[in-house]
């Protein structure tokens, strides 16, 4: 895995996105129904857009960002190490870039610290421990 390829996964990642109903771009966290399904799929139409053109690497990080350590997550149900590592690593980037641009009902930024506590409380059921723990090295407080 290069660094070339984990920038690429990450600017790519959500590409699958393009076309799916606007209210379903944000996440499952209030979706049923067709909006949930296309969300769901997001993660393999983005792999097939990105296989072409980023490769197949990229392409398997693009498709299991949303699989969970524990396996409950989506599209294929993988856990721990069978989640391809490029796909692990996403998956905490973008939690972390998620819970840093979601402001609170108050209107305010969840400060870094609190964002890395989110991941921490999450490594062993959503998230890679190792990689929890790699991200709080390379992370703002």
């Amino acid at each position: 895995m290069t660094s070339s390829a984990v920038r690429l996964a990450g600017l790519l990642h959500d590409v699958g996105k393009v076309g799916i109903p606007p209210e379903a771009v944000h996440g499952p966290d209030d979706l049923e129904g067709e909006c949930l399904e296309a969300y769901r799929r997001h993660v393999e139409r983005g792999a097939r857009y990105a296989r072409v053109s980023a490769g197949a690497q990229v392409a398997d990080a693009i498709r299991h960002h949303h699989e969970r350590w524990d396996g409950s997550g989506f599209p294929d149900g993988l856990a721990g190490e069978a989640i391809p590592l490029l796909a692990r690593i996403l998956a905490v980037a973008d939690a972390y870039d998620r819970f840093r641009t979601t402001p609170r009902e108050d209107g305010t930024a969840p400060t870094p610290s609190e964002c890395l506590e989110h991941l921490r409380q999450e490594a062993g059921s959503a998230f890679d421990p190792v990689v929890v723990e790699a991200a709080e090295l390379a992370f703002p407080r």
